[in-house]
């Protein structure tokens, strides 16, 4: 009986995930994150469409529907981001983008 109890638990923890923080969130970074990241200086969201299609950040014809997530860099770029590393993220920890960091339209 006690097996079985194990095993339960163990198929449990495996459906659930390891509960790991991101590299990014525990300052362990790949060679290739470390060349890609930069410090979060702020951190934004975007709930309604019309505000996100009012930002810097938005682009004519790109496609990210609301809300949106996105972090900024001290050089002036921002990142989005999903909503996941949103809720984890600080002022600065180094972000490394998974897409490009895009600058703020003028």
């Amino acid at each position: 009986m006690r097996a079985w109890r194990l095993a339960g638990v163990l198929a449990l923890g495996a459906c659930f995930g390891t509960g790991r923080l991101p590299g990014w969130a525990t300052g362990q970074l790949t060679p290739e994150e470390q060349w890609r990241a930069k410090v979060v200086t702020t951190i934004g969201q975007y709930l309604s469409q019309s505000d996100w299609e009012a930002s810097p950040w938005a682009r004519i014809g790109s496609m990210e529907i609301a809300p949106v997530y996105l972090v900024g860099a001290a050089d002036g770029t921002a990142c989005l981001i999903p909503p996941v590393d949103w809720a984890l993220v600080k002022l600065g920890d180094r972000y490394p983008c998974s897409g490009k960091w895009r600058m703020a339209r003028r």
